[in-house]
């Protein structure tokens, strides 16, 4: 039985310093953000995993090119061509970061509560001055990152590729 123990001790230990995989990166950097920063969590917070699947769906379906990837698909995401599509900001328009993130925030309502799908994998829910707060303070991460930030309507998105390091607004016309 002694040995049983030491045994379990072991696999705890192991455990313990496993290092997490690197998508949970993203979300740590986010959880530590909104700490540090006494950011509200009225005003921002992750949305239930439950509601992962079908808000990523929903995206997936209203903004992306499923016509040759019937299964969703989040990294080298195709937009539809029927969107109307605006460059909002780009790495060789903004000297820095900052300005960056600025420049989508400039184009994001006040008061209407947003999504933000970060690194493909994590949604979050809050306002454009929360979401643009955490995405300036966690420049090391999503900066090579993509993300998105959508409507909780689905009409438009505002699309960041870490590739070409451009922020794309996409709506459905007529929107």
């Amino acid at each position: 039985m002694l040995e049983v123990d030491h045994m379990n001790e072991a696999k705890r230990a192991a455990r313990q310093h496993k290092p997490k995989p690197a998508a949970y990166l993203t979300r740590d950097a986010v959880e530590q953000t909104v700490k540090a920063c006494g950011i509200d969590r009225s005003r921002f917070s992750e949305v239930s995993k439950l509601q992962y699947q079908e808000i990523q769906k929903r995206f997936y379906y209203a903004f992306c090119n499923y016509r040759y990837h019937t299964e969703p698909r989040y990294t080298e995401t195709e937009f539809r061509a029927d969107l109307q599509e605006k460059v909002i900001a780009g790495a060789l328009q903004q000297p820095d970061w900052d300005t960056f993130i600025q420049e989508i925030r400039n184009v994001l309502p006040d008061s209407e509560k947003l999504y933000l799908l970060a690194n493909s994998k994590w949604v979050y829910a809050g306002y454009a001055d929360e979401i643009c707060r955490i995405l300036s303070q966690t420049v090391d991460i999503m900066h090579w990152s993509d993300f998105a930030i959508f409507s909780m309507s689905f009409s438009y998105c505002i699309a960041y590729d870490d590739i070409e390091e451009c922020a794309v607004q996409y709506q459905k016309k007529g929107v």
